[in-house]
């Protein structure tokens, strides 16, 4: 079978924008930049005007939106706001209106993949073939970089017991704008492309999709072609069955199947899968993190961290970390922003990983805090939070404190040994059974129930994490 998969437009709430101001008598710049990684700014910036890093200040309280549209293409934006700044000793603000942000910014990557299955008469897939074709558009390096590990997740990154694999990609130039990551950057191609192959096989043997599902599912003790074996991927199958059941799923089946028979030009149509996320980035230098955590002599608790915050609820997800280790209320703590100053050479913010991160360095931070003022804290167990805070003070007891976090050194995958190293910190998995109604006149349709069924561990915020869920998924369909 064949199958495209087109383009995509960010769509922030913000559009791309940059405040540049020159400060001091040394060279000084300082930048309010909507992009998802300030070192990214501060180091373009830097080259740009041929100056040192430490004479650029980066910083933002929070961006509207980014979704990867504000992570690869946004150094245009601050450099010119920098350059124009320095030029004409002014201060200079550069925002994109709408339309110009939607013509000069990447895209969503467009796929065509062309593939071949083999399988037995119960559906279940015994080897595959897949020719992968990106459209990286007038630029293709962030696709040369992305192919290699769009291939490895229609590989093994499934969460099927595929067979034999074999896949090939090809990176297309063409005169259009450049393919850049979008929100499920590298796993949204594979993830498509498998459920056509898998919907394919339902379709000619005449299966139900959900036994093609279960007869091609991971099951403990199975690997993946590359010999990997997915943790806990028993919580896939409880998932699964747990979506199966708050749906109603085989219930529904034979009322969709009754409502299309009665229907001449109404059609509905009623779709169950599991997903596999993983949880890691492709290069280790990626996956570190720090923060800045001050305590002030009236107990309040300042944090700073190398995060952007642009609506996934990061700073406050920071503060729950950092309440709990240092067993404070969370009105005592306060995010102002995230600067360059406070926390330099901070990864991007995207793939998933923000919280993991920085909220293990501001743990880390918290934690080294707490051993300092745990001599205080017993001398006078009676004693209240600030009572200790000042007690550490006069006993002349550093207050500040850095956090930091790294990957560790067993996740250490490299694309040319697939076969070898570890690549993902763990898995995330998930159930979705979807329920539409297309009008086959007019093309009009609309979504009539989803139900989700997600493992998020031992969330910090179920709130926020179930927002995400729906922001998500609203995203796929618009």
């Amino acid at each position: 079978g064949e199958m495209t998969m087109g383009s995509q437009e960010h769509f922030y709430m913000e559009p791309q924008s940059c405040i540049a101001v020159l400060i001091g008598e040394a060279g000084e710049i300082d930048i309010i930049t909507s992009k998802q990684c300030l070192n990214a700014a501060q180091t373009s910036i830097s080259q740009m005007l041929g100056i040192p890093k430490n004479r650029v200040r980066c910083h933002v309280k929070r961006i509207g939106g980014g979704f990867g549209g504000k992570e690869s293409c946004a150094e245009h934006v601050s450099t010119v706001a920098a350059l124009a700044a320095t030029k004409f000793n002014r201060p200079t603000r550069l925002i994109l209106d709408r339309e110009t942000d939607m013509i000069k910014t990447g895209k969503r990557t467009k796929f065509h993949a062309k593939y071949k299955v083999g399988c037995n008469k119960e559906g279940k897939i015994l080897a595959h073939e897949v020719k992968l074709y990106a459209d990286s558009g007038f630029f293709s390096r962030f696709n040369e970089h992305c192919m290699g590990f769009h291939l490895l997740f229609l590989v093994c990154d499934q969460g099927y017991a595929f067979g034999n694999v074999k896949v090939t990609g090809y990176i297309c130039e063409t005169n259009t704008n450049m393919g850049i990551p979008m929100r499920g950057a590298l796993t949204i191609p594979p993830l498509v492309f498998t459920q056509a192959l898998v919907n394919d096989v339902a379709f000619r043997l005449d299966l139900p999709i959900e036994q093609v599902h279960e007869v091609n599912m991971l099951k403990i003790g199975d690997k993946t072609p590359l010999g990997r074996e997915l943790p806990d991927v028993h919580t896939m199958h409880t998932c699964w069955l747990r979506c199966l059941e708050s749906s109603k799923y085989m219930k529904k089946r034979k009322i969709v199947e009754d409502y299309n028979r009665k229907s001449k030009w109404n059609k509905r149509g009623l779709y169950i899968t599991p997903v596999t996320r993983d949880v890691g980035t492709p290069n280790r230098v990626w996956w570190q993190g720090a923060a800045l955590v001050n305590i002030y002599t009236d107990g309040s608790v300042w944090v700073s961290h190398g995060g952007i915050e642009m609506g996934q609820g990061l700073h406050t997800k920071l503060i729950q970390v950092a309440s709990k280790v240092l067993q404070v209320p969370q009105d005592n703590i306060h995010i102002t922003e995230t600067s360059t100053d406070c926390v330099p050479n901070a990864t991007f913010t995207a793939g998933s990983t923000g919280s993991d991160i920085f909220g293990m360095a501001v743990k880390d931070a918290c934690e080294k805090l707490i051993q300092r003022l745990a001599p205080y804290k017993a001398s006078s167990p009676k004693g209240q939070w600030k009572d200790w805070v000042l007690a550490s003070y006069n006993d002349c007891t550093s207050l500040s404190a850095t956090g930091f976090y790294r990957h560790p050194k067993e996740y250490n995958w490299d694309l040319d040994k697939p076969r070898e190293g570890n690549f993902d910190k763990y898995y995330v998995y998930v159930a979705v059974a979807v329920e539409v109604e297309v009008d086959c006149l007019t093309g009009a349709h609309k979504v009539i129930q989803v139900d989700g069924v997600m493992d998020f561990g031992r969330s910090l915020d179920p709130t926020i994490d179930i927002g995400q869920m729906e922001g998500a998924f609203i995203m796929v369909i618009q």
